[in-house]
């Protein structure tokens, strides 16, 4: 209907343009969420990382977050349930490309920029908890157990196997054919995709040891996010590019092959 056209379409550009303009402003003028790489705890000692930003110590319920951080939580909640009703609705509607669309759009515009943003004083822009709920099977629980990790191995691209998740297989898709050419193209734009999210996962990695709970709580968040990414198989094409196999002159190379392809 008119209704639902007009609220996916508006969803669509807040998912894929707005949100990277707005925290990216927001996160440059919020000294409260800016990590040092000083302020970080051991896991070998036995250190109580519930100690606030002021040095009051507070006990703090395992799982639990802090008061502080519960408007970045409800933002963060908030945009997932956006971006989850927009990617269905696409699906449900048959338009699987705009559900792809969708995806790549938020990748893009939301990929960290290593050498104009300052990370990991600045968190990333690319939260792995709205990419988990654009990709995500309809009727996903995301649950930090073995219940959404993947059953059968992950898929071996150069053996010929294929991943079973919907993104992948749309992608080939837009290509137009199931050629073997078809599936290289495919293959480098999921190589493309992935550097960004492995970026941001290492970063959110590196700000979850902040012993300032204000950062860390978000970065466990988005940390378990891109664990249940990895074990996905909607998101197998991660596999695609393994991060401590990245260089500068691997990314160069893979962008290259992309764009002459």
């Amino acid at each position: 209907c008119r209704l639902a056209s007009r609220i996916s379409s508006s969803l669509d550009v807040e998912i894929t343009r707005v949100w990277a303009l707005t925290d990216r402003s927001s996160n440059l003028n919020t000294p409260s969420i800016h990590f040092h790489p000083a302020d970080v705890f051991d896991p070998n000692d036995d250190v109580d990382t519930s100690e606030t930003h002021n040095g009051e110590s507070e006990q703090q319920i395992p799982g639990s977050y802090s008061a502080k951080s519960y408007n970045r939580l409800m933002t963060l909640e908030e945009r997932v349930a956006h971006a989850r009703i927009a990617t269905l609705v696409h699906r449900r509607d048959g338009d699987w490309q705009k559900a792809v669309e969708l995806v790549v759009g938020y990748i893009v515009s939301s990929a960290p920029t290593l050498k104009v943003a300052n990370h990991p004083k600045l968190p990333p822009v690319l939260s792995l908890c709205i990419l988990e709920a654009l990709i995500a099977p309809e009727g996903y629980v995301p649950i930090n157990n073995t219940e959404n990790e993947a059953k059968n191995h992950l898929p071996d691209f150069k053996s010929g196997e294929t991943t079973k998740g919907w993104f992948y297989q749309q992608v080939i898709f837009l290509f137009d054919s199931m050629s073997q050419e078809s599936h290289k193209s495919a293959f480098k734009l999921m190589q493309a995709l992935a550097f960004p999210v492995h970026v941001a996962g290492s970063v959110w990695k590196e700000r979850s040891m902040c012993i300032d709970d204000r950062i860390r709580d978000i970065a466990q968040v988005e940390v378990a996010a891109y664990e249940r990414l990895k074990s996905s198989i909607d998101a197998a094409w991660l596999k695609f590019l393994q991060f401590d196999e990245m260089t500068e002159e691997l990314v160069q190379k893979v962008g290259h092959d992309f764009l002459s392809s």
